[in-house]
């Protein structure tokens, strides 16, 4: 399995650090991880996979002490630690879940969004629901990859919608699958509501070129492919500019 470590990916990610510690993914041995971007109620959610046999014992450790709190949701246990904000005396509540030895979920948002987050997960897990249809779809194209970011773009769309000249997707998924070296190799996943909309913007992507935020280097587009409301892509480029180009600036 590639090393993900050193990859900048994501605010959970990030975020899941401040709680725990700049070892603790090393010490759990992630190997994978997906996102999932809320934006109503600015919330995310973050599914690890790796080795996580101890980090429920740290967790538990850290509720003794009163810096978590241990809660029950459906028989399943859950942890929430609170993590600073830029703004002194602002802070977010950040729920922790150890499904089993091999897979940690974490959601985080404001004013309970990411509790409501991680009783979804949990309600998904025991009721055993199926992927959607888009979900599906992405993880069909896209297997094998290290990590995993989707938007559900007509659940987080303003109300009503910006109007543009182009259709909008109604479903982004973006993967990262880590070369042998200092590459990665993302691919891309937009689904449209209609096959003619996909067939509109499928010529900008074709040539196109994106810039790294880091570096500012060019990388092109390439295996653009199109099939009914679906248009695939894929871009390799440095690790350094992995989270500008899956998250933005």
């Amino acid at each position: 399995m590639a090393d993900i470590i050193g990859l900048d990916i994501g605010p959970v990610f990030d975020d899941v650090e401040r709680a725990l510690g700049p070892e603790w993914a090393q010490l759990s041995a992630v190997t994978s991880v997906a996102f999932s971007d809320h934006r109503l109620g600015w919330s995310d959610t973050g599914i690890f996979t790796g080795d996580f046999g101890a980090l429920e014992d740290i967790l538990r450790e850290a509720s003794s002490t009163a810096s978590a709190t241990a809660d029950t949701y459906r028989g399943l246990d859950f942890f929430t630690g609170t993590i600073p904000r830029y703004r002194v005396g602002e802070s977010d509540d950040l729920h922790f879940a150890v499904l089993d030895s091999s897979m940690l979920v974490v959601a985080e948002g404001y004013e309970g969004s990411g509790l409501a987050l991680i009783k979804e997960v949990l309600d998904r897990r025991i009721d055993e629901a199926e992927l959607n249809e888009s979900l599906a779809g992405l993880l069909a194209h896209s297997a094998p990859f290290d990590f995993l970011f989707a938007v559900d773009v007509g659940a987080s769309a303003e109300e009503p919608p910006v109007e543009t000249e182009y259709p909008r997707p109604k479903f982004v998924g973006k993967t990262g699958l880590a070369n042998e070296g200092a590459t990665t190799t993302l691919k891309y996943y937009y689904e449209f509501d209609e096959p003619a909309h996909a067939q509109q913007i499928e010529p900008l992507l074709i040539g196109q070129t994106q810039r790294g935020y880091n570096s500012g280097n060019e990388y092109a587009a390439t295996d653009v492919r199109r099939v009914g409301n679906v248009l695939t892509a894929q871009v390799v480029v440095d690790d350094a500019e992995v989270g500008g180009f899956v998250f933005g600036n």
